[in-house]
């Protein structure tokens, strides 16, 4: 399994490749927090922060000569720290990626280098990571095209846009998807407008939002989050919190296994569910 990192400024760094080479850490080590009720066998787990490690070599091209692999190690530290000191900077989460396609929300905050005092254009830097919730992320995409698209049964997974032409019809239809994971997943809902009110049925729950979209407007659900934004065509963000119905819970988690999905079909929705573990699938 390799590793890569992306700051939130979408720079990326490989962990698997010249100049740095994932050596060890404990990336793949996970330990739940728990207490036990009084007087009870129940055992409550909780997501605390976590600490985590990771070491790198840092390596020169071997076959330049000796005074320019000094100054390209110079350059590989340097350009290291700026690329993982961005976050940490701007107060901003990081993401540290797998080679199997998850995610873990983190900063890299603190480094010891070994190894670089031996005259030998070469050292060890040791990082130290930290995740406000230790979990690995894998995102699945749905998307839910207007109107009639008889000839797929199943939506496709896909990149999501923000804008894309819309046809408009009177058309109910029930779609599927499938959460194919373990456990009831959070998730981020964009709805596109126009429409006059939100009103979607996943299963047999309810998700509704009372407010009116106008063309190049979008919706966003946020269940990690707990929030409700309209965006519109320039940008500017509106919190619909208080539209939502509150009979029911708007935040509800997609169950696993398969779903279905139904509403009017007269607006696009694109569903990205996350699924989380407590260390990455392998394969």
């Amino acid at each position: 399994m390799d590793f890569y990192y992306v700051n939130s400024a979408d720079q990326r760094v490989n962990f698997y490749d010249y100049p740095y080479l994932f050596q060890e850490g404990d990336l793949l080590d996970y330990s739940h927090s728990y207490s036990v009720a009084e007087n009870t066998n129940k055992i409550e787990y909780t997501s605390k922060s976590q600490e985590k490690t990771v070491k790198l070599a840092v390596l020169p091209d071997f076959s330049l000569p000796l005074e320019q692999r000094r100054k390209a190690v110079k350059q590989y530290v340097d350009g290291l720290l700026e690329l993982l000191e961005y976050d940490v900077v701007n107060n901003q989460l990081g993401k540290l990626y797998t080679s199997t396609g998850y995610y873990m929300e983190c900063n890299i905050f603190a480094s010891k280098k070994t190894d670089w005092d031996l005259g030998i254009p070469f050292l060890f830097n040791q990082f130290s990571v930290v995740a406000p919730k230790p979990m690995w992320i894998k995102e699945i995409t749905y998307s839910f095209y207007p109107q009639d698209e008889d000839t797929k049964e199943t939506p496709a997974v896909k990149q999501y846009p923000y804008l894309y032409p819309y046809l408009y019809g009177d058309d109910f239809r029930v779609r599927l998807f499938d959460n194919d994971h373990f456990a009831a997943s959070d998730f981020k809902l964009i709805a596109y407008g126009p429409f006059s009110d939100f009103y979607i049925q996943i299963n047999d729950y309810v998700y509704q939002v009372d407010y009116e979209l106008e063309p190049n407007e979008y919706m966003t659900i946020d269940s990690r989050n707990k929030t409700i934004v309209m965006t519109n065509q320039y940008g500017e963000q509106t919190n619909l919190f208080q539209y939502q119905d509150f009979s029911s819970d708007i935040f509800r988690k997609i169950q696993p296994g398969n779903n279905t999905i139904s509403y009017s079909r007269t607006f696009g929705i694109d569903l990205i569910i996350y699924q989380e573990r407590s260390e990455p699938a392998w394969i």
